[in-house]
């Protein structure tokens, strides 16, 4: 699979999502439009959904529990007891 080229304008968008007649869109892999939302917020919160696998982080305690569940275990043992 070859790359894309870079965007040369919205840069701040992820990938696959373009705004489009005041709102935004994502494009799937079968070049399909999927309507996300009217404000950049709401359409980050639907273009999770079609990106799985990604972690929906809503608050501080939520953010706080996936460091402790992927960042600490990657630490030596000395590491994890001065990070808990």
């Amino acid at each position: 699979m070859s790359m894309g080229r870079p965007r040369k304008s919205n840069k701040h968008l992820p990938a696959r999502m373009y705004p489009k007649h005041g709102a935004f869109y994502f494009v799937d892999v079968d070049n399909k439009w999927h309507w996300l939302g009217r404000t950049l917020a709401e359409a980050h919160r639907r273009y999770a959904d079609f990106c799985p696998g990604t972690d929906v982080v809503k608050t501080m305690n939520d953010l706080a529990d996936k460091y402790q569940r992927e960042v600490i275990p990657s630490y030596r043992v000395k590491g994890q007891k001065n990070k808990a």
